[in-house]
């Protein structure tokens, strides 16, 4: 534009140089446009001006906005009130807030080119000089206030490493003491065996303890400084120092009486050796007066009643050992020694236990009585149905007689075991009754009384039953071989008849033909003589049958011969 108007401006010098007509004019247009050319570039150059500032303006707000940024982040991390739970946790704290305050450092030459940016700007004249001049003040201020953020945090964090360490240093320190407390308070005394030598071993701990007594109050004192300098945590610290000292306090009282009460417990044990040895045998009687096993047969039973007896004249026997305790507990309490009372309550449990044993030797002995009984009645069972045993395959055998005389010698037999059965009744009954007393006395065992006592009597009377039976059919059989000889005498009749009868000899003449038929009307008249006898075979026959006494085969046998006999 400058460019076109000089140009404007030397076309017109041209013109009025070469006197044209309107040279006049021209001279007053030129002059007007180089006024309105020189007011024009003021302008521009104002308007540059103002740009410039608005630029520097920009500028600096942007880097004031980017430090403002930076200051939260920083403060934010400064505001953080975490000062660790524990020493390395502050130490990694501590690195942390080192790393951080090497930020700062490299970040304050950023803050003070602002600054001196700033400064320049107001020392030009800056339009906005006075919101510059504050907003460099505000960055500033935040710049010192976050400085001395940053050392109170590093104080803060230097105390709380000097608080971890002396909570480790008294954590060490606590453990120890704990861990000789447990040694103290243990009552190693109370068993006493080696009582000596755990005396001679708690002298040399009484020694360690009188060394590390230095250790101990090189803590507290460390903890009490701090409370003097005013530590944050203060209070904690000055209860935790207290409480080391009253640690250390009772683990000193707890050492000094151990040792006094170890010397002590040497005069104990004698004592306890013995008592301890009357209450294993106290135990082990007891173990045996509480046995369940009361015998599993009689043999058993006595056996143990045997032992039972010698063992109360055992427990008499220790009459005299319970008396000479009595006496030892009566002189500790004279003397006054530290454990009188649990003294005087081993003594008076173990005279206790020892009386205790009354009750259940008696209950033993009485048990082994019952059972004694009980065994007896269970041997007597076995030995009835043993008898009965023996006796059963005799009264179910099956062997009826082969014939009337064998049958008649079998009757005779079974009359003698009929006698030895009635005869055997009275032993019977007294098993019996010896169960039912038993189970209304309220034996622990009448269930098992009432089984054996109830398979007894089935027996017994199974055993009645086979008797009877075979007596019967004894009887029965008797009977059917009555018959079956009747039987056999009228067939042997009929076959010396029936030669006669079948004969083919009708005689060779009158004479001889007249003979044979007088012979004839012999036999006929034996014939009908015999036939009661076949008849009342027949009845006979029929009551047999009606009795299950005579089998298919034999009535058969009978129903032939008879229909023989009848047709002939």
């Amino acid at each position: 534009l400058f460019r076109s108007g000089r140009r404007v401006c030397e076309f017109g010098e041209r013109l009025i140089s070469e006197k044209h007509p309107s040279s006049s004019e021209l001279r007053s247009q030129l002059a007007a446009l180089s006024d309105d050319r020189d007011g024009m570039f003021s302008t521009w150059t104002k308007r540059g001006e103002l740009l410039n500032q608005c630029f520097d303006l920009q500028r600096f707000n942007q880097e004031a906005e980017q430090v403002d940024a930076w200051f939260g982040t920083q403060e934010a991390f400064l505001q953080n009130d975490d000062v660790g739970e524990s020493l390395d946790g502050v130490e990694t704290l501590i690195k942390n807030h080192d790393d951080f305050e090497k930020s700062i450092d490299a970040q304050e030459e950023k803050i003070n080119g602002l600054e001196r940016f700033g400064k320049s700007l107001v020392d030009r004249g800056h339009y906005e000089g006075g919101a510059i001049e504050a907003r460099k003040a505000a960055v500033l201020a935040r710049k010192v206030k976050l400085f001395e953020l940053s050392k109170e945090r590093k104080n803060r964090l230097e105390d709380s490493k000097n608080y971890q360490e002396f909570r480790r240093d008294a954590f060490e320190v606590e453990n120890w003491i704990q861990e000789k407390m447990q040694a103290a308070s243990d009552e190693s005394y109370e068993e006493a065996s080696n009582l000596q030598v755990k005396l001679q071993q708690h002298n040399a701990f009484e020694s360690e303890l009188s060394a590390n007594e230095s250790r101990i109050d090189r803590v507290a004192q460390c903890g009490e400084e701090l409370v003097l300098d005013g530590h944050f945590a203060h209070a904690e610290i000055e209860s935790r120092v207290d409480e080391l000292r009253l640690y250390w306090t009772k683990l000193r009282d707890a050492s000094a009486d151990k040792t006094a009460k170890l010397k002590e417990a040497q005069q104990q044990q004698l004592f306890n050796r013995n008592v301890e040895d009357i209450e294993i045998w106290i135990g082990e009687v007891a173990g045996v007066l509480a046995s369940e096993d009361h015998g599993k047969d009689l043999a058993g039973v006595k056996y143990l009643l045997k032992k039972h007896q010698l063992l109360e004249n055992d427990i008499a026997g220790y009459q005299d050992r319970i008396d000479d305790v009595l006496v030892q507990v009566n002189g500790f309490k004279e003397a006054g020694h530290f454990k009188v009372e649990e003294i005087e309550d081993k003594g008076r449990a173990l005279i206790e236990d020892y009386y205790a044993l009354t009750e259940p030797t008696s209950l033993r002995r009485a048990r082994l009585e019952a059972s004694l009984e009980l065994q007896q009645f269970f041997r007597d069972i076995e030995d009835e149905l043993g008898w009965i045993k023996e006796r059963a395959p005799v009264a179910a055998a099956s062997d009826l007689g082969q014939n009337l005389t064998g049958v008649r010698n079998l009757i005779k037999k079974h009359q003698v075991l009929e006698g030895e059965i009635v005869g055997h009744l009275v032993q019977f009954e007294r098993v019996a009754k010896m169960g039912q007393s038993l189970m209304i006395a309220g034996h622990q065992s009448a269930e098992e009384i009432q089984l054996r006592t109830d398979l007894l009597k089935r027996h017994w009377d199974g055993l009645q039953g086979l008797v009877g039976d075979r007596k019967r059919m004894l009887s029965d059989s008797e009977e059917g071989h009555q018959y079956y000889a009747e039987v056999a005498e009228a067939e042997s009749w009929m076959e010396t008849k029936r030669p006669l009868i079948a004969s083919e000899d009708y005689g060779r003449d009158e004479d001889t033909a007249e003979i044979l038929a007088k012979k004839h009307e012999a036999i006929v008249q034996d014939l009908d003589g015999y036939g009661s006898t076949i008849q009342g075979l027949a009845k006979e026959k029929k009551r047999l049958v009606e009795r299950s006494i005579l089998t298919q085969k034999i009535l058969s046998k009978i129903r032939r011969g008879l229909r023989r006999s009848t047709r002939k």
